[in-house]
């Protein structure tokens, strides 16, 4: 960060599961935005799972406790939420244990019959819905080759249905994340509160902002503020943040976790945190 500044990174919690999630309660099965609702994460259920942990998976407050051991930086809990996508986004079995391998680069791996066992006798058996948004999807671009997404972005597909289901699948909880993450940038950038100016308007040689945005990734977005300016900005960073998506009839807001700190890899400091789960 400049001097006296801080730099801050936002991550989305949850990001793309949550439209997942809410299509597939739109479909008859709301387990998966329950356990989001709660505080839960698929993945962090995926690795209480692969580690035989003994807690009653009915139970979401034991889940919760249980989940605690699951950290951030946990490989297998890394692998899992490849595997969490992997298994929404229809990839087989081998491309999700390939991938695991790659991104990790070479420092996690589980097997294809692993991959698979935790797939079919648990993730889908935990969430049916999901196969059932799997065949709704069919069915749609079937009818017809385009789908709208929350943000009204729409997306027409090319080419043969079993070949474009997997696209078809993994296009509006992709867009509806960076959907999100755009809508926190734009109200960050628009409001009039965060002008040096005091809110007048500002000539073409430059928009000068307190909070001052720097890079987007995806679900995340990643800027600076003064440090002096850091109770403001940690309130305002919060607000532009609370954007309510409204993704086959429930009211979404994803939420996001993040920091700050002297640099990027400093950003994620536990006394320096912005948002909530």
């Amino acid at each position: 960060a400049d001097e006296d500044h801080w730099l801050f990174q936002c991550d989305l919690a949850g990001a793309d599961g949550w439209t997942v999630a809410a299509y597939a309660a739109m479909l008859g099965d709301s387990t998966m935005l329950d356990d989001y609702r709660f505080g839960l994460k698929p993945a962090k259920i995926l690795v209480l799972q692969l580690r035989g942990n003994k807690v009653d998976f009915s139970n979401r407050q034991a889940l919760k406790e249980a989940g605690k051991d699951v950290k951030a930086d946990d490989w297998d809990y890394f692998g899992m939420k490849r595997v969490q996508h992997g298994c929404s986004y229809l990839e087989g079995v081998r491309k999700v244990s390939n991938q695991i391998l790659s991104d990790s680069e070479g420092k996690f791996f589980i097997t294809e019959s692993e991959c698979k066992l935790l797939r079919d006798n648990f993730f889908f058996k935990r969430y049916p819905g999901i196969r059932r948004w799997h065949d709704w999807v069919a069915n749609k671009i079937r009818e017809r080759p385009t789908l709208i997404a929350a943000s009204g972005q729409v997306r027409h597909f090319f080419g043969h249905g079993d070949k474009l289901l997997p696209k078809a699948v993994a296009f509006e909880p992709q867009a509806n994340t960076t959907y999100a993450t755009n809508l926190a940038m734009y109200r960050l950038w628009t409001d009039r509160e965060n002008r040096t100016d005091g809110g007048r308007s500002v000539q073409d040689d430059g928009v000068h902002l307190k909070i001052e945005p720097l890079h987007q990734v995806h679900d995340a977005l990643i800027g600076q503020f003064k440090k002096v300016d850091t109770p403001w900005s940690v309130g305002k960073i919060n607000q532009w943040f609370d954007n309510p998506l409204y993704i086959a009839g429930q009211k979404i807001v994803i939420p996001f976790e993040g920091g700050y700190g002297e640099s990027w890899g400093q950003a994620g400091n536990e006394e320096k945190r912005i948002g909530k789960i």
